[in-house]
């Protein structure tokens, strides 16, 4: 099912907007992507913009929810489970219940969001979907160079091969719940980033002061790297 063809309805350098959102509040963001593909750079911009993406951004150095990504990530050990499905996403639920009542506006990032997103979409209040993208091939380099730094063994067809099938998954995933969503180009938007910030400010309709936006700049540079927003 394409749900989004013929729906673009902004074009940017370097985000495009699918289904512009209908002013509304609150909203949560669900940002995705596949892992080593520039997630980490574009959450905390927007978390710096004022969605709160983490608990603690001081220790948080890749964006990432532990709760979400706990209970999103696919079973790796052979344990007999009835319905993983089923029960990622009532574990999913009950986080999104819990923190409905906790905050307004939030958001979090899981690069394994596809296990469970059409599954979660629907409690999600006005959700509103980032996909972050990136070359294949830079990704699946990053990729390596990661799983070399732990002592790990990984080749470039298998890397290669998990960056392209994940990216397909997470789009498949994004165009059946046919959500608001905007799509970045990471390679871009480290390389503008002021019209990255001005897209992400109209997509998720934020009115950040000065401190905020000096602080989304600030916080994405070229070069890679896990940062903390307090000492970018």
């Amino acid at each position: 099912m394409r749900a989004f063809q013929s729906r673009i309805k902004k074009v940017s350098n370097p985000c495009i907007a699918i289904q512009d959102p209908t002013q509304a509040s609150p909203k949560t963001v669900i940002l995705t992507g596949c892992g080593r593909g520039g997630t980490s750079a574009i959450a905390g911009t927007v978390h710096a913009l004022g969605i709160p993406m983490v608990d603690d951004e001081e220790t948080s150095v890749n964006f990432e929810d532990s709760e979400f990504t706990a209970a999103g990530m696919e079973p790796k050990s052979k344990e007999k489970i009835a319905s993983p499905y089923i029960q990622t996403c009532q574990q999913i639920r009950s986080i999104i219940h819990r923190r409905n009542q906790m905050n307004q506006s939030w958001g979090w990032k899981d690069p394994y969001a596809y296990h469970y997103l059409r599954g979660i979409i629907d409690i999600c209040r006005n959700p509103r979907l980032i996909l972050v993208t990136r070359n294949p091939l830079d990704t699946a380099q990053s990729m390596i160079e990661a799983a070399h730094s732990v002592g790990e063994l990984l080749t470039i067809e298998n890397a290669y091969d998990h960056s392209l099938l994940t990216l397909q998954r997470i789009w498949d995933s994004a165009q059946h719940c046919g959500v608001p969503t905007l799509l970045v180009s990471f390679e871009q938007a480290i390389f503008n980033k002021p019209q990255l910030i001005t897209d992400l400010i109209a997509f998720l309709e934020l009115n950040p002061d000065q401190t905020a936006l000096k602080r989304a700049l600030d916080f994405i540079t070229p070069g890679g790297g896990y940062r903390t927003l307090n000492n970018s």
